[in-house]
């Protein structure tokens, strides 16, 4: 039975046509039998279609690791499926960015937490990264509330929270529950771009 058929992948959207077809079969299969559906692994891989070319053996590897780490199994389909990247990242890479968590001084349970509330999380720099914890820890925000908050621009952040400090003398009260708008909403009720935000009160 042909690979794509028997996994509803589209051939035509495959870049790695001239792969081998029993290299795909694999990859199609040990995701099929890690648990993920048929509809997880098409989302998979149309997110990461190189995830076709890799080895099953380094697949499965990153999967151990999380699991090593304390991620469970579901935990691990939920975060590949919302975001198949992980797959692409070496185990060394998304490794580190765990450990400078823990450097950081959350807890594994937390760093967890934080991941699978934003899987996107193993895709930043860590030096972005460090730059908005460091300016939720300033402002009193727990970001464990909401750890999609971590895709924010820190310059974003940092020059909204200069803006209305200067402008409003805004304590950290109410800076929580204004600095985390859209760009449109923050233009919109204080009448400035963000674009003039970066230029005249980012430090």
């Amino acid at each position: 039975m042909d690979v794509y058929k028997e996994f509803g992948v589209s051939k035509q959207e495959n870049p790695f046509a001239i792969v081998p077809e029993e290299t795909i079969r694999k990859n199609l299969q040990g995701l099929k039998e890690y648990g993920f559906s048929r509809e997880q692994i098409i989302k998979i891989v149309c997110g990461l279609p190189e995830t076709l070319n890799c080895s099953w053996k380094r697949t499965e590897m990153i999967f151990n690791n999380l699991v090593e780490y304390g991620f469970s199994r579901e935990q691990v389909i939920k975060i590949v499926y919302s975001f198949p990247q992980t797959l692409g990242y070496s185990w060394k890479r998304t490794g580190g960015i765990l450990t400078n968590l823990g450097e950081y001084g959350f807890s594994r349970e937390q760093i967890i937490k934080i991941v699978c509330g934003l899987p996107a999380t193993l895709s930043c720099s860590w030096e972005r990264t460090e730059k908005i914890l460091n300016i939720c820890k300033n402002i009193g925000f727990n970001i464990l509330n909401a750890p999609h908050k971590l895709m924010f621009s820190p310059e974003t952040l940092q020059s909204r929270i200069n803006f209305l400090r200067i402008k409003f003398e805004m304590e950290n009260e109410k800076l929580l529950k204004t600095i985390f708008a859209s760009n449109k909403a923050f233009e919109k009720r204080f009448g400035i771009s963000r674009e003039e935000l970066l230029k005249d009160y980012l430090d």
